[in-house]
Protein backbone atom coordinates (compact mmCIF):
# COMPACT_ATOMS: atom_id res chain seq x y z
CA UNK A 1 0.00 0.00 0.00
CA UNK A 2 1.11 3.24 -1.06
CA UNK A 3 -1.07 5.31 1.43
CA UNK A 4 -0.56 5.29 5.18
CA UNK A 5 -3.74 6.87 6.15
CA UNK A 6 -6.25 5.02 8.17
CA UNK A 7 -9.56 6.56 7.11
CA UNK A 8 -9.03 5.09 2.84
CA UNK A 9 -11.62 2.60 1.98
CA UNK A 10 -9.19 0.23 -0.05
CA UNK A 11 -11.36 -2.63 -2.19
CA UNK A 12 -8.76 -5.55 -1.75
CA UNK A 13 -9.66 -5.23 2.06
CA UNK A 14 -12.90 -7.89 2.17
CA UNK A 15 -13.82 -9.53 4.90
CA UNK A 16 -17.38 -11.60 4.74
CA UNK A 17 -19.45 -12.31 7.26
CA UNK A 18 -21.09 -15.88 7.05
CA UNK A 19 -24.15 -16.95 9.06
CA UNK A 20 -22.93 -20.45 9.34
CA UNK A 21 -20.89 -21.25 13.05
CA UNK A 22 -17.41 -20.28 11.69
CA UNK A 23 -13.76 -19.09 13.15
CA UNK A 24 -14.46 -15.06 13.84
CA UNK A 25 -13.24 -13.35 10.91
CA UNK A 26 -13.56 -9.53 12.31
CA UNK A 27 -9.72 -9.44 12.40
CA UNK A 28 -8.85 -5.78 11.45
CA UNK A 29 -6.83 -4.97 8.23
CA UNK A 30 -5.24 -2.26 8.41
CA UNK A 31 -3.06 -0.94 4.88
CA UNK A 32 -0.30 0.79 5.82
CA UNK A 33 3.34 1.50 5.22
CA UNK A 34 5.10 2.50 7.95
CA UNK A 35 5.32 0.67 11.36
CA UNK A 36 2.56 -0.37 13.01
CA UNK A 37 2.37 0.97 16.87
CA UNK A 38 -0.37 0.01 19.23
CA UNK A 39 -0.74 3.28 20.90
CA UNK A 40 -1.00 5.35 17.46
CA UNK A 41 -3.71 2.81 16.59
CA UNK A 42 -6.68 3.93 17.92
CA UNK A 43 -7.23 7.02 15.80
CA UNK A 44 -6.97 5.64 12.72
CA UNK A 45 -8.95 2.74 13.61
CA UNK A 46 -11.67 4.72 15.10
CA UNK A 47 -12.05 5.97 11.37
CA UNK A 48 -11.99 2.72 9.37
CA UNK A 49 -15.57 2.30 7.19
CA UNK A 50 -17.68 0.11 8.47
CA UNK A 51 -17.20 -2.77 6.39
CA UNK A 52 -13.81 -3.75 7.68
CA UNK A 53 -14.58 -4.72 11.57
CA UNK A 54 -11.71 -3.45 13.63
CA UNK A 55 -9.92 -4.52 16.89
CA UNK A 56 -9.26 -2.37 19.62
CA UNK A 57 -5.42 -2.08 20.24
CA UNK A 58 -3.86 -3.89 23.59
CA UNK A 59 -2.45 -1.98 26.39
CA UNK A 60 -0.92 -5.04 28.04
CA UNK A 61 1.17 -6.01 25.27
CA UNK A 62 2.38 -3.31 22.86
CA UNK A 63 3.84 -3.71 19.65
CA UNK A 64 7.51 -3.96 18.97
CA UNK A 65 9.09 -1.39 17.06
CA UNK A 66 9.71 -1.40 13.62
CA UNK A 67 6.45 -4.24 13.63
CA UNK A 68 5.09 -2.88 10.34
CA UNK A 69 6.36 -4.51 7.36
CA UNK A 70 3.02 -5.02 6.82
CA UNK A 71 0.61 -5.58 3.31
CA UNK A 72 -2.83 -4.67 4.20
CA UNK A 73 -2.62 -6.33 7.76
CA UNK A 74 -0.15 -8.47 7.42
CA UNK A 75 3.65 -8.54 9.23
CA UNK A 76 5.87 -9.75 6.85
CA UNK A 77 8.60 -12.16 8.68
CA UNK A 78 11.78 -11.72 6.13
CA UNK A 79 14.21 -14.29 5.80
CA UNK A 80 17.51 -14.41 3.76
CA UNK A 81 15.33 -17.01 1.16
CA UNK A 82 16.01 -15.61 -2.70
CA UNK A 83 13.28 -18.03 -4.27
CA UNK A 84 9.69 -18.41 -3.99
CA UNK A 85 8.34 -19.84 -1.39
CA UNK A 86 6.71 -23.21 -2.41
CA UNK A 87 5.07 -24.67 0.94
CA UNK A 88 4.74 -24.08 4.55
CA UNK A 89 3.53 -25.83 7.31
CA UNK A 90 2.56 -24.87 10.98
CA UNK A 91 2.68 -27.73 13.95
CA UNK A 92 -0.45 -28.21 15.68
CA UNK A 93 0.51 -26.04 18.74
CA UNK A 94 0.94 -23.16 16.41
CA UNK A 95 4.70 -22.46 17.89
CA UNK A 96 6.69 -23.77 15.15
CA UNK A 97 6.13 -22.73 11.45
CA UNK A 98 8.39 -24.28 8.53
CA UNK A 99 8.36 -22.77 5.25
CA UNK A 100 10.16 -24.55 1.97
CA UNK A 101 11.22 -22.17 -0.99
CA UNK A 102 12.87 -23.05 -4.19
CA UNK A 103 16.22 -21.99 -3.61
CA UNK A 104 17.17 -25.08 -1.70
CA UNK A 105 16.35 -23.66 2.10
CA UNK A 106 14.29 -24.60 4.89
CA UNK A 107 13.51 -21.90 7.22
CA UNK A 108 12.14 -22.45 10.78
CA UNK A 109 10.87 -19.94 12.81
CA UNK A 110 10.16 -21.30 16.55
CA UNK A 111 8.24 -18.77 18.15
CA UNK A 112 9.07 -20.18 22.25
CA UNK A 113 12.96 -19.60 21.13
CA UNK A 114 13.48 -15.51 22.45
CA UNK A 115 15.23 -13.35 19.29
CA UNK A 116 19.10 -12.36 20.43
CA UNK A 117 18.98 -9.95 17.98
CA UNK A 118 16.65 -7.09 17.01
CA UNK A 119 16.77 -8.27 13.81
CA UNK A 120 13.47 -10.65 12.69
CA UNK A 121 15.15 -13.77 11.38
CA UNK A 122 14.82 -17.69 11.23
CA UNK A 123 15.30 -19.69 14.20
CA UNK A 124 16.89 -21.95 12.34
CA UNK A 125 18.04 -22.57 8.24
CA UNK A 126 18.70 -26.06 7.02
CA UNK A 127 19.93 -27.15 3.21
CA UNK A 128 19.04 -30.84 3.58
CA UNK A 129 19.30 -31.50 -0.07
CA UNK A 130 22.43 -31.00 -1.53
CA UNK A 131 23.56 -31.94 -4.94
CA UNK A 132 27.07 -31.72 -6.10
CA UNK A 133 26.04 -31.03 -9.88
CA UNK A 134 22.91 -28.55 -9.32
CA UNK A 135 23.57 -27.49 -6.18
CA UNK A 136 20.93 -26.93 -3.58
CA UNK A 137 17.39 -28.66 -4.58
CA UNK A 138 14.37 -26.67 -4.46
CA UNK A 139 11.80 -27.91 -1.83
CA UNK A 140 8.26 -28.65 -3.48
CA UNK A 141 6.18 -29.78 -0.47
CA UNK A 142 6.05 -29.83 3.00
CA UNK A 143 3.46 -31.19 6.04
CA UNK A 144 3.92 -31.58 9.91
CA UNK A 145 3.20 -35.01 11.57
CA UNK A 146 -0.56 -34.72 13.90
CA UNK A 147 1.16 -34.59 17.46
CA UNK A 148 3.60 -31.57 15.57
CA UNK A 149 6.64 -33.63 16.14
CA UNK A 150 8.13 -33.77 13.20
CA UNK A 151 8.43 -31.86 9.59
CA UNK A 152 8.50 -33.92 6.27
CA UNK A 153 9.67 -32.30 3.31
CA UNK A 154 10.08 -33.24 -0.18
CA UNK A 155 12.58 -32.20 -2.63
CA UNK A 156 12.80 -32.31 -6.41
CA UNK A 157 14.45 -35.61 -5.71
CA UNK A 158 13.08 -38.90 -4.68
CA UNK A 159 14.29 -39.24 -1.31
CA UNK A 160 12.13 -37.27 1.33
CA UNK A 161 13.55 -35.65 4.90
CA UNK A 162 12.33 -35.58 7.99
CA UNK A 163 13.42 -32.91 10.44
CA UNK A 164 12.51 -32.92 14.01
CA UNK A 165 10.42 -29.65 15.12
CA UNK A 166 13.65 -28.78 17.65
CA UNK A 167 15.64 -28.14 13.73
CA UNK A 168 17.27 -31.84 13.53
CA UNK A 169 17.76 -33.78 10.55
CA UNK A 170 16.39 -37.64 11.20
CA UNK A 171 17.35 -39.00 8.39
CA UNK A 172 16.26 -39.37 4.75
CA UNK A 173 13.39 -41.88 3.32
CA UNK A 174 14.58 -45.05 1.48
CA UNK A 175 14.89 -44.57 -2.31
CA UNK A 176 13.51 -47.43 -4.42
CA UNK A 177 15.67 -49.73 -7.20
CA UNK A 178 15.84 -48.09 -10.44
CA UNK A 179 15.53 -51.68 -11.91
CA UNK A 180 12.69 -52.75 -10.12
CA UNK A 181 9.27 -52.46 -11.27
CA UNK A 182 7.45 -54.80 -8.65
CA UNK A 183 5.45 -51.63 -6.43
CA UNK A 184 5.48 -54.02 -3.50
CA UNK A 185 8.85 -54.89 -3.51
CA UNK A 186 10.65 -51.48 -4.43
CA UNK A 187 11.91 -50.24 -1.38
CA UNK A 188 11.03 -46.36 -2.34
CA UNK A 189 10.17 -43.95 -5.06
CA UNK A 190 12.06 -44.30 -8.27
CA UNK A 191 11.33 -40.83 -9.47
CA UNK A 192 11.09 -37.33 -7.99
CA UNK A 193 8.53 -37.37 -4.79
CA UNK A 194 6.18 -34.53 -5.40
CA UNK A 195 3.63 -34.34 -2.69
CA UNK A 196 3.03 -35.31 1.15
CA UNK A 197 0.69 -35.38 3.51
CA UNK A 198 0.41 -36.63 7.53
CA UNK A 199 -2.08 -39.18 8.47
CA UNK A 200 -4.84 -37.77 10.42
CA UNK A 201 -4.17 -40.26 13.12
CA UNK A 202 -1.13 -41.88 13.65
CA UNK A 203 1.23 -39.57 14.14
CA UNK A 204 4.19 -41.71 12.87
CA UNK A 205 3.13 -42.24 9.72
CA UNK A 206 2.79 -40.03 6.53
CA UNK A 207 2.06 -40.70 2.93
CA UNK A 208 4.23 -39.13 -0.13
CA UNK A 209 3.14 -39.11 -4.16
CA UNK A 210 6.12 -39.60 -6.79
CA UNK A 211 6.46 -39.06 -10.08
CA UNK A 212 6.88 -42.73 -10.77
CA UNK A 213 2.89 -43.09 -10.13
CA UNK A 214 2.84 -44.47 -7.11
CA UNK A 215 2.01 -43.68 -3.61
CA UNK A 216 3.81 -44.84 -0.15
CA UNK A 217 2.79 -45.37 2.84
CA UNK A 218 5.82 -44.51 5.61
CA UNK A 219 6.33 -44.79 9.03
CA UNK A 220 9.06 -43.15 11.21
CA UNK A 221 10.52 -45.51 12.28
CA UNK A 222 11.29 -47.24 9.59
CA UNK A 223 11.42 -45.33 6.76
CA UNK A 224 15.07 -45.55 6.44
CA UNK A 225 14.54 -48.92 5.33
CA UNK A 226 11.14 -49.33 3.48
CA UNK A 227 7.90 -47.85 2.96
CA UNK A 228 5.03 -50.03 4.64
CA UNK A 229 2.46 -49.79 1.68
CA UNK A 230 2.58 -48.61 -1.67
CA UNK A 231 -0.06 -48.60 -4.46
CA UNK A 232 0.23 -47.25 -8.34
CA UNK A 233 -1.90 -44.76 -9.56
CA UNK A 234 -4.34 -45.16 -12.72
CA UNK A 235 -4.72 -48.99 -13.92
CA UNK A 236 -1.69 -50.20 -12.75
CA UNK A 237 -0.12 -52.25 -15.42
CA UNK A 238 3.51 -51.45 -15.94
CA UNK A 239 3.16 -49.05 -19.20
CA UNK A 240 0.46 -47.14 -17.87
CA UNK A 241 2.31 -44.30 -15.46
CA UNK A 242 1.02 -40.74 -14.11
CA UNK A 243 2.52 -38.82 -12.36
CA UNK A 244 0.67 -38.13 -8.57
CA UNK A 245 0.18 -35.10 -7.98
CA UNK A 246 -1.68 -35.09 -4.05
CA UNK A 247 -2.35 -37.03 -1.55
CA UNK A 248 -4.96 -36.89 1.06
CA UNK A 249 -5.73 -39.16 4.33
CA UNK A 250 -9.90 -39.63 4.34
CA UNK A 251 -10.90 -39.92 8.01
CA UNK A 252 -14.92 -40.10 6.85
CA UNK A 253 -14.64 -42.67 3.84
CA UNK A 254 -15.03 -46.24 5.16
CA UNK A 255 -14.40 -45.27 8.46
CA UNK A 256 -10.82 -45.18 7.74
CA UNK A 257 -9.90 -43.14 10.13
CA UNK A 258 -6.51 -42.06 8.47
CA UNK A 259 -5.68 -45.42 7.10
CA UNK A 260 -8.30 -44.68 3.46
CA UNK A 261 -6.87 -42.11 1.60
CA UNK A 262 -6.69 -40.64 -1.82
CA UNK A 263 -4.68 -39.84 -4.79
CA UNK A 264 -5.08 -37.45 -7.64
CA UNK A 265 -3.13 -37.80 -10.65
CA UNK A 266 -2.08 -35.90 -13.98
CA UNK A 267 -4.68 -38.52 -15.75
CA UNK A 268 -7.32 -36.34 -14.10
CA UNK A 269 -8.86 -39.06 -12.20
CA UNK A 270 -8.66 -39.33 -8.16
CA UNK A 271 -8.81 -42.60 -6.86
CA UNK A 272 -9.08 -43.73 -3.46
CA UNK A 273 -7.18 -47.27 -1.87
CA UNK A 274 -7.61 -48.89 1.70
CA UNK A 275 -4.43 -49.30 3.12
CA UNK A 276 -5.83 -52.68 5.02
CA UNK A 277 -6.57 -53.95 1.93
CA UNK A 278 -3.64 -55.68 0.06
CA UNK A 279 -2.68 -53.82 -3.05
CA UNK A 280 -3.49 -55.23 -6.51
CA UNK A 281 -2.98 -53.25 -9.49
CA UNK A 282 -6.24 -51.03 -10.43
CA UNK A 283 -7.37 -51.89 -7.17
CA UNK A 284 -8.39 -48.77 -5.98
CA UNK A 285 -12.18 -48.81 -3.68
CA UNK A 286 -13.71 -45.71 -5.90
CA UNK A 287 -12.58 -43.56 -8.80
CA UNK A 288 -13.40 -40.27 -10.57
CA UNK A 289 -12.72 -38.94 -13.60
CA UNK A 290 -12.90 -35.27 -12.46
CA UNK A 291 -12.59 -34.08 -16.39
CA UNK A 292 -15.11 -36.50 -17.32
CA UNK A 293 -17.47 -34.85 -14.99
CA UNK A 294 -17.19 -31.72 -16.69
CA UNK A 295 -17.89 -32.65 -20.28
CA UNK A 296 -21.01 -31.06 -21.76
CA UNK A 297 -23.58 -33.50 -22.37
CA UNK A 298 -24.46 -33.83 -26.28
CA UNK A 299 -25.93 -35.60 -28.98
CA UNK A 300 -23.78 -38.56 -29.81
CA UNK A 301 -20.30 -39.24 -27.86
CA UNK A 302 -18.54 -36.16 -26.28
CA UNK A 303 -14.72 -35.37 -28.25
CA UNK A 304 -11.76 -35.60 -25.77
CA UNK A 305 -9.30 -32.87 -25.82
CA UNK A 306 -6.18 -34.07 -26.67
CA UNK A 307 -3.96 -31.27 -25.12
CA UNK A 308 -5.95 -30.55 -22.16
CA UNK A 309 -3.90 -30.96 -19.11
CA UNK A 310 -5.35 -32.75 -16.31
CA UNK A 311 -3.75 -31.27 -13.30
CA UNK A 312 -5.34 -32.26 -10.42
CA UNK A 313 -4.33 -30.05 -7.02
CA UNK A 314 -4.73 -29.91 -3.61
CA UNK A 315 -7.20 -32.48 -1.38
CA UNK A 316 -9.05 -32.29 1.55
CA UNK A 317 -11.68 -33.63 3.51
CA UNK A 318 -14.69 -31.28 4.44
CA UNK A 319 -17.57 -32.36 6.35
CA UNK A 320 -20.31 -30.00 8.20
CA UNK A 321 -20.06 -29.23 11.72
CA UNK A 322 -23.67 -30.88 12.50
CA UNK A 323 -22.53 -34.17 10.52
CA UNK A 324 -20.68 -35.87 13.40
CA UNK A 325 -18.25 -38.29 14.31
CA UNK A 326 -20.14 -40.46 12.16
CA UNK A 327 -20.50 -38.64 9.26
CA UNK A 328 -24.19 -39.96 9.03
CA UNK A 329 -26.14 -36.92 8.87
CA UNK A 330 -25.20 -33.89 7.10
CA UNK A 331 -22.60 -33.62 4.50
CA UNK A 332 -19.44 -34.16 3.97
CA UNK A 333 -17.00 -34.45 0.91
CA UNK A 334 -13.29 -34.48 -0.53
CA UNK A 335 -12.71 -30.87 -1.85
CA UNK A 336 -10.63 -30.73 -5.08
CA UNK A 337 -8.19 -27.81 -6.51
CA UNK A 338 -9.04 -28.04 -10.76
CA UNK A 339 -7.04 -24.81 -11.86
CA UNK A 340 -9.10 -21.89 -10.80
CA UNK A 341 -12.20 -23.60 -9.29
CA UNK A 342 -12.64 -25.93 -6.50
CA UNK A 343 -14.94 -29.14 -7.31
CA UNK A 344 -16.48 -31.10 -3.97
CA UNK A 345 -16.88 -35.06 -4.65
CA UNK A 346 -19.82 -36.36 -2.49
CA UNK A 347 -18.57 -39.39 -0.83
CA UNK A 348 -21.80 -40.34 0.30
CA UNK A 349 -22.62 -40.88 -3.38
CA UNK A 350 -19.70 -41.89 -4.72
CA UNK A 351 -19.47 -45.28 -6.34
CA UNK A 352 -17.04 -48.00 -5.95
CA UNK A 353 -16.61 -48.54 -9.32
CA UNK A 354 -15.22 -46.38 -12.24
CA UNK A 355 -18.43 -46.88 -14.24
CA UNK A 356 -20.55 -44.20 -16.02
CA UNK A 357 -22.09 -43.35 -12.40
CA UNK A 358 -18.54 -42.37 -10.61
CA UNK A 359 -18.63 -38.63 -12.69
CA UNK A 360 -22.31 -37.64 -10.64
CA UNK A 361 -20.36 -38.11 -7.53
CA UNK A 362 -18.94 -34.83 -8.59
CA UNK A 363 -20.48 -31.62 -7.55
CA UNK A 364 -20.50 -28.82 -9.63
CA UNK A 365 -17.91 -25.60 -9.32
CA UNK A 366 -17.89 -24.71 -5.25
CA UNK A 367 -15.94 -22.16 -5.65
CA UNK A 368 -14.53 -19.97 -9.25
CA UNK A 369 -12.46 -17.26 -8.95
CA UNK A 370 -9.24 -18.58 -8.08
CA UNK A 371 -6.12 -17.33 -10.59
CA UNK A 372 -3.08 -19.87 -10.27
CA UNK A 373 0.81 -19.83 -10.77
CA UNK A 374 1.41 -23.58 -9.79
CA UNK A 375 -0.56 -26.78 -11.85
CA UNK A 376 -1.46 -28.06 -8.13
CA UNK A 377 -2.49 -25.47 -5.67
CA UNK A 378 -2.70 -26.76 -1.94
CA UNK A 379 -6.06 -26.66 -0.05
CA UNK A 380 -5.41 -26.50 3.86
CA UNK A 381 -7.38 -26.21 6.80
CA UNK A 382 -8.23 -22.61 7.89
CA UNK A 383 -8.09 -20.66 10.78
CA UNK A 384 -9.73 -22.62 14.16
CA UNK A 385 -9.28 -26.01 13.18
CA UNK A 386 -11.98 -28.26 12.41
CA UNK A 387 -12.54 -29.84 8.98
CA UNK A 388 -15.52 -27.93 8.03
CA UNK A 389 -12.84 -24.81 7.02
CA UNK A 390 -10.85 -24.42 3.80
CA UNK A 391 -8.12 -22.16 3.03
CA UNK A 392 -6.06 -21.54 -0.54
CA UNK A 393 -4.60 -18.94 -2.73
CA UNK A 394 -4.36 -17.12 -5.72
CA UNK A 395 -1.84 -15.58 -8.15
CA UNK A 396 -1.01 -11.80 -8.28
CA UNK A 397 -3.94 -11.93 -10.97
CA UNK A 398 -5.85 -11.37 -7.66
CA UNK A 399 -9.33 -11.97 -6.07
CA UNK A 400 -12.43 -10.78 -7.49
CA UNK A 401 -10.74 -8.17 -9.81
CA UNK A 402 -8.63 -6.84 -7.12
CA UNK A 403 -4.65 -7.42 -8.44
CA UNK A 404 -2.22 -8.70 -5.64
CA UNK A 405 -1.82 -12.69 -4.17
CA UNK A 406 -4.73 -13.45 -1.94
CA UNK A 407 -5.08 -16.39 0.53
CA UNK A 408 -9.23 -17.14 1.10
CA UNK A 409 -10.89 -18.90 3.44
CA UNK A 410 -14.29 -21.05 2.85
CA UNK A 411 -16.88 -22.29 5.10
CA UNK A 412 -18.42 -25.84 3.97
CA UNK A 413 -21.74 -25.10 4.40
CA UNK A 414 -25.55 -26.17 3.80
CA UNK A 415 -26.03 -27.35 0.35
CA UNK A 416 -22.62 -28.38 -0.66
CA UNK A 417 -21.64 -24.95 -1.07
CA UNK A 418 -18.64 -23.16 0.32
CA UNK A 419 -19.06 -19.75 1.74
CA UNK A 420 -15.89 -17.23 1.50
CA UNK A 421 -15.22 -16.09 5.31
CA UNK A 422 -12.21 -14.36 5.19
CA UNK A 423 -10.44 -12.96 1.74
CA UNK A 424 -7.19 -11.29 2.48
CA UNK A 425 -4.79 -9.65 0.15
CA UNK A 426 -1.54 -11.01 1.24
CA UNK A 427 0.63 -9.35 -1.23
CA UNK A 428 1.38 -6.73 -3.57
CA UNK A 429 0.72 -6.49 -6.78
CA UNK A 430 3.50 -7.91 -8.14
CA UNK A 431 3.87 -10.67 -6.10
CA UNK A 432 1.88 -14.36 -5.76
CA UNK A 433 0.83 -16.36 -2.97
CA UNK A 434 1.67 -19.81 -3.42
CA UNK A 435 0.83 -21.97 -0.31
CA UNK A 436 -0.98 -20.75 2.88
CA UNK A 437 -1.29 -22.22 6.50
CA UNK A 438 -3.42 -21.09 9.75
CA UNK A 439 -2.72 -21.92 12.86
CA UNK A 440 -5.54 -24.62 14.58
CA UNK A 441 -4.55 -23.83 17.78
CA UNK A 442 -7.15 -20.90 18.69
CA UNK A 443 -10.08 -19.71 16.89
CA UNK A 444 -8.17 -16.36 16.10
CA UNK A 445 -4.91 -17.98 15.26
CA UNK A 446 -2.86 -16.30 13.06
CA UNK A 447 -2.99 -16.90 8.98
CA UNK A 448 0.60 -17.43 7.11
CA UNK A 449 1.15 -17.09 3.90
CA UNK A 450 4.41 -18.11 1.23
CA UNK A 451 4.62 -15.15 -1.71
CA UNK A 452 6.43 -15.28 -4.57
CA UNK A 453 9.06 -12.56 -3.23
CA UNK A 454 10.91 -15.44 -0.61
CA UNK A 455 8.71 -13.59 2.37
CA UNK A 456 6.22 -14.71 5.05
CA UNK A 457 3.06 -12.87 5.58
CA UNK A 458 1.22 -13.57 8.97
CA UNK A 459 -2.53 -12.19 9.46
CA UNK A 460 -3.44 -11.59 12.74
CA UNK A 461 -0.32 -11.64 14.42
CA UNK A 462 -1.44 -9.24 16.63
CA UNK A 463 -4.59 -10.10 19.11
CA UNK A 464 -6.73 -7.38 20.64
CA UNK A 465 -6.51 -6.69 24.16
CA UNK A 466 -8.76 -9.43 25.45
CA UNK A 467 -7.21 -12.47 23.82
CA UNK A 468 -3.75 -13.93 24.78
CA UNK A 469 -1.16 -12.90 22.88
CA UNK A 470 -0.74 -14.50 19.75
CA UNK A 471 2.42 -16.85 19.61
CA UNK A 472 4.12 -14.85 17.20
CA UNK A 473 3.47 -11.76 19.26
CA UNK A 474 4.75 -12.96 22.36
CA UNK A 475 7.92 -13.81 20.00
CA UNK A 476 8.30 -10.42 18.80
CA UNK A 477 7.80 -9.41 22.14
CA UNK A 478 11.08 -10.88 23.22
CA UNK A 479 13.39 -8.54 20.72
CA UNK A 480 15.89 -6.71 22.52
CA UNK A 481 15.60 -2.76 21.80
CA UNK A 482 18.64 -0.97 20.33
CA UNK A 483 20.43 1.32 22.40
CA UNK A 484 19.27 4.59 22.54
CA UNK A 485 16.31 3.83 19.66
CA UNK A 486 12.87 5.73 21.49
CA UNK A 487 10.53 7.77 18.99
CA UNK A 488 9.79 11.21 20.38
CA UNK A 489 6.67 13.05 19.16
CA UNK A 490 8.50 16.54 17.55
CA UNK A 491 11.73 14.94 17.25
CA UNK A 492 13.61 13.22 14.48
CA UNK A 493 14.37 9.21 15.05
CA UNK A 494 18.00 8.68 14.30
CA UNK A 495 18.68 6.06 11.32
CA UNK A 496 17.49 2.46 12.00
CA UNK A 497 21.17 0.15 11.77
CA UNK A 498 21.59 -3.08 12.44
CA UNK A 499 23.14 -4.35 15.58
CA UNK A 500 27.42 -4.47 15.36
CA UNK A 501 27.05 -8.17 16.31
CA UNK A 502 24.84 -8.79 12.89
CA UNK A 503 27.15 -6.56 11.05
CA UNK A 504 30.78 -8.23 11.71
CA UNK A 505 29.06 -11.34 10.99
CA UNK A 506 27.79 -10.71 7.37
CA UNK A 507 30.89 -9.01 6.93
CA UNK A 508 32.85 -11.68 7.85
Amino acid sequence: MSSSSGDEYDPAEVVVRAAVASPSIGDTVVPSAVPFLRSAAAPSLASLPKTTASVPPSSSSPTPHNAGNDVDGGYRLHSDIKGRIRCLALNTAGTTLCAGSEDGQLCMWDFTVPLKSHRVQPTRVLTPFVNRISGLQPIIALTCASDGSYFVACQDGDSPVLVRASGEQLGYCAIGERGLMDVIQCKGHRAPVTCVAAHTHDAAAFFTGSQDGTVRLWNSATFKQRSVYAVKHGSGQVTDTHVVESVASLDGFHNGLGRVFASGGQDGRVQIWDSRVKYRPGGAIAAVDMYAATTPAGPGKATEDPFLEKHVGGMMELHQKDAGASRASGSYGLAVRLGSAVRIIDLRRLSHSDGPTAPTAVLEEAATGLPHVLDTTALSIGRGGGSSTMMTCTSRAGYRHTKGGHVVQYCYADGDRLDPTLVWRAGQQDEDVLCACADTSRADGCVFAGLSSGDVVVHGAFSSGAAAPQPVEAWLQTRPQREGYERVVGVKAPRAVEDDADLMRDLF
